[in-house]
């Protein structure tokens, strides 16, 4: 019994490393909330910035993993990397509706345009401006004009490059692109989104979709699907819980081992 306690604290740590600072840390954030676990009691510092990168991390990391065999493959031969960075002018500031709308240019541009896949990253330059890197995979033979040149990025300039590897992108997620010299996280404007990936349908097996999919998941329920249920589906009712799917089998509700402390009642 005591091994097993053990090998679940164990787990938990391991769910939460990163996501939490130690007694040790440099960064000493008040920390108000805490996730604790409903078994065990042991307690989580929530940490918005760590729990938010570590999020990117995961899911840029698992948008490369996921492309691996189709990268080597055949199906290579007929696809191409494209590196764009997107930046700001000075005096011009980032709006919510920027990157959605340039983003859609090129998924309506599907005569010249194929899109089989894209991952992009926010990044905070030193002058504190918001700038972009989008890594687009698409068909070879299509087009991709410089955003800025035809009205795509109107708000600065914009540059492309050629990628040889569909894991360049992952190197933007790193953490020490998220810290400040002070060693402070960045403040990025309030309401960003920092990051997106998308691969279009038909480019990756059941498996490595699945996988994909999982990866946006909170780390108990990736724990319980991958070890426990693998190739189950599941959703989010809308009056809460994970409604999980078993091959084969009936579904069931499940929740949270946590609940979080210090959460003010209205």
């Amino acid at each position: 019994m005591e091994e097993t306690r053990a090998g679940a604290r164990h787990n938990n740590r391991e769910r939460f490393r990163g996501l939490s600072y130690s007694k040790q840390s440099r960064f000493p954030h008040k920390v108000k909330l805490h996730a604790v676990h409903k078994i065990t009691g042991e307690r989580f510092p929530i940490v918005a910035p760590v729990l938010r990168h570590a999020r990117l991390k995961r899911r840029v990391k698992a948008w490369s993993w996921s492309l691996n065999e189709f990268m080597q493959s055949a199906a290579k031969s007929r696809a191409r990397l494209v590196m764009i960075t997107l930046t700001y002018r000075e005096g011009v500031e980032w709006q919510p509706q920027h990157m959605r709308q340039f983003m859609q240019h090129f998924l309506k541009s599907e005569k010249h345009i194929k899109m089989l896949g894209y991952a992009w990253v926010a990044e905070l330059q030193k002058r504190g401006a918001v700038h972009f890197h989008v890594l687009l995979l698409v068909r070879h033979g299509s087009d991709i004009p410089l955003p800025d040149k035809i009205g795509w990025w109107p708000h600065g300039s914009s540059k492309i490059e050629t990628a040889r590897s569909h894991w360049y992108i992952v190197k933007y997620a790193s953490k020490a692109l998220f810290l400040g010299a002070d060693g402070e996280w960045k403040k990025y404007p309030k309401g960003i989104r920092i990051f997106a990936v998308w691969v279009a349908p038909g480019i990756l097996d059941s498996v490595q979709r699945w996988n994909f999919r999982l990866s946006s998941q909170p780390g108990w329920i990736r724990d319980l699907l991958e070890n426990v249920f693998p190739m189950a589906e599941w959703e989010r009712p809308t009056f809460g819980g994970w409604r999980v799917w078993p091959p084969g089998d009936m579904p069931f509700l499940t929740e949270t081992p946590y609940f979080i402390d210090g959460l003010k009642s209205r």
